[in-house]
């Protein structure tokens, strides 16, 4: 007959013996810093994302259009932006080498090259081919100088990811003349309209992010902006929105706390009064939107984000009345105010949530407990999915996925971002062939945001 044994005990005779133990799985820990965003350029791949970072997106998209919107997810904080240029359509600028061949940009796009062909200084035997973005050097080939330079090009150009070159020129012998800033024939931009929105966030759909946003003011890209975040979470991949509209004698506060309340959405966030200094420059709109979506994403989840402070604001450029300040956060937008210390800070971490539908309370209103419940449910559903398949519907197997998510429960509360938590079977519905069923019951932590201090003043002098 078989017995059981324990870790690590040795029988002292032959035979079959058994234990029982859980399936260990992959602990998940948060990570933070991942923002995504949209946004038009004169070069670069369109509706394909390209994992760039505040200091590089140069390189790959140029400075043109609205690519400041890396610029600012990466000063707010964000260490990772996954960058998606949008458009339809457009052409590619291109030059031709008479009696050499022709080359042609690789993006659609109106940026403006020129080539200069010269024999090298220091060499003259080998001549350079300098292709200018204004006064930058874009891309820069050597080839030797006599023989076929046509086709010594066209090879020097072959890993080249930003130009092709197409050879005509016949025969052995073959000359790339020297020429200086020889403009290239005129590209066009991308057409841009809300539809190309969409197949921007269709890109971004199969990548982890925290923060998305635009690169404008149009409602209507910020409605898209909200059904795709709704999308993305009935999809267990969330992500939180952050935008903004500039404040104009047709955009008064009043309007703008009715867009803001609006979305009535835990995963929108609308900033009030975008309009401030960063940095000697003064930004608005878009601009700081992304600067407040990549301070957001900087932060781990169990830290609250009022009274945090925008990185490398240095004022406010608009003036928002006292009532509109007061009416800010009943109304699920988020007002910069500026501390004792004149530092520009949030002045509520809060979301664009004012009604929360049945089922979901108040909580949801708050960025830092819907960020540490989007956390929670991403590592417990990381947990209980590492053991779908490995572990049988029994009694055993569904106690494996509740010692699974509790681990990810009581991480979360020595990580200090929940108070406690506990998952069980759920009573109302029993297993049955591969369905199982399960509650978890989760203690949020908030923040003391609201404190209350009561003075009392003696008018006689006397300390007896």
């Amino acid at each position: 007959m078989g017995e059981i044994f324990y870790a690590g005990e040795r029988k002292p005779r032959p035979g079959a013996y058994y234990r029982v133990d859980r399936m260990d799985y992959p602990r998940a820990d948060g990570v933070a810093g991942i923002g995504g965003c949209l946004f038009r350029a004169d070069w670069g791949p369109l509706n394909t994302v390209v994992e760039v970072t505040k200091d590089n997106y140069q390189n790959v998209f140029g400075n043109s259009g609205t690519t400041d919107v890396m610029k600012f997810l990466g000063l707010g904080g964000a260490s990772q932006i996954l960058a998606c240029r949008v458009g339809t359509g457009g052409k590619a600028s291109e030059l031709t080498l008479q009696g050499v061949g022709k080359i042609t940009a690789g993006y659609a796009g109106a940026k403006a090259f020129t080539l200069t062909v010269r024999t090298k200084l220091t060499d003259e035997k080998t001549k350079e081919i300098i292709i200018y973005d204004g006064t930058k050097v874009f891309e820069k080939y050597e080839i030797a100088a006599g023989g076929d330079e046509a086709g010594a090009l066209a090879k020097a150009m072959e890993a080249s990811g930003n130009f092709t070159f197409e050879k005509t020129a016949e025969g052995e012998e073959s000359t790339v003349d020297a020429v200086s800033q020889m403009v290239f024939t005129a590209g066009e931009d991308p057409t841009c309209t809300t539809e190309s929105y969409s197949a921007g966030f269709e890109a971004l759909e199969a990548y982890k992010m925290h923060v998305l946003v635009v690169d404008t003011e149009d409602t209507a890209v910020h409605a898209l902006l909200q059904a795709e975040l709704t999308k993305l979470s009935e999809n267990v991949r969330f992500a939180l929105g952050f935008v903004a509209e500039k404040t104009s004698e047709a955009l008064a506060y009043e309007k703008k706390l009715e867009h803001a309340a609006g979305f009535n959405d835990q995963f929108m966030h609308y900033i009030l009064n975008p309009r401030v200094k960063l940095n000697g420059e003064v930004i608005d709109g878009y601009q700081t939107a992304a600067l407040a979506a990549g301070m957001v994403s900087s932060y781990k989840c169990m830290y609250s984000m009022t009274h945090k402070i925008l990185p490398g604001v240095t004022g406010l450029a608009e003036s928002v009345p006292i009532q509109a300040l007061n009416g800010a956060a009943g109304n699920g937008a988020i007002a910069l105010t500026m501390s004792r210390n004149k530092d520009v800070w949030m002045d509520s971490g809060i979301n664009t949530l004012v009604t929360p539908p049945e089922g979901m309370d108040d909580g949801w209103k708050s960025i830092r407990r819907v960020r540490t419940r989007i956390e929670l449910i991403e590592r417990a559903m990381g947990a209980a999915e590492a053991l779908v398949g490995n572990v049988d519907n029994d009694a055993d197997g569904r106690a494996a996925v509740i010692t699974a998510v509790n681990g990810v429960l009581k991480d979360m509360a020595a990580e200090g971002s929940i108070l406690s938590g506990q998952a069980y079977e759920a009573a109302d519905m029993a297993p049955d062939a591969g369905s199982a069923y399960f509650g978890i019951d989760v203690v949020d932590r908030e923040s003391a945001e609201r404190l209350y201090l009561t003075f009392r003043f003696q008018f006689s002098t006397s300390v007896d």
